[in-house]
């Protein structure tokens, strides 16, 4: 099992929400069936070895119970779009989803955009803006995009809004870099990010 190669964990299963899938229905047609040709659907790959993608760490243990989740990416207008369902094990008050569980669908989201449109980019900062909880059980319609690009440093947003964009649930806006090869900058006296050591 440790050497497990999945096809596609990302795909809709019978964990899924009615709203949760009719969101996902959604999506995959306004982006891909009828889209411009530019959009994909994100797979992930689950198991590194011994390693695993913490978002889908527990996805064969226990199914539905944590994040289920399917991203679409669009390299030319670098975004993603997405629909996840949070489950009974990202409970924080009780009732509620938990702060962490959003930021870190968030966190993921921003960094498959930022990833996929730029090659061994890393988050250097992640600010988060709660606006209205998460019921336990919800579906998210999750919406990042890159803002702007600074030399090595690229700028991210995303939101998690109910899935008819009505309600913002949270914000948050990243600093991605692009780390230097190590040794580029070793006689400035710079990390791998660029700062002074």
């Amino acid at each position: 099992m440790a050497d497990m190669e999945p096809s596609n964990y990302s795909a809709p299963n019978d964990t899924w929400t009615v709203e949760s899938l009719d969101l996902y229905k959604r999506l995959k047609s306004d982006l891909i069936e009828q889209g411009n040709g530019d959009w994909l659907e994100h797979k992930s790959t689950i198991y590194y070895g011994e390693r695993r993608l913490f978002t889908k760490a527990l996805v064969n243990e226990y199914p539905g119970k944590f994040f289920e989740y399917v991203f679409f990416f669009s390299k030319n207008e670098k975004k993603v779009k997405g629909v996840i369902q949070f489950g009974p094990y990202t409970q924080g008050p009780p009732g509620w989803v938990h702060g962490g569980a959003s930021a870190s669908m968030m966190h993921s989201a921003i960094g498959v955009c930022a990833s996929k449109s730029f090659p061994d980019c890393v988050t250097a900062s992640l600010a988060v803006d709660f606006k209205s909880p998460l019921l336990l059980g919800a579906t998210a319609l999750v919406e990042s995009w890159v803002d702007k690009v600074e030399g090595r440093k690229i700028y991210a947003l995303v939101e998690l809004r109910s899935p008819d964009g009505k309600v913002l649930h949270s914000s948050s806006n990243a600093l991605i870099i692009q780390p230097q090869p190590q040794g580029e900058d070793a006689d400035k006296g710079k990390n791998a990010f660029g700062d002074k050591k």
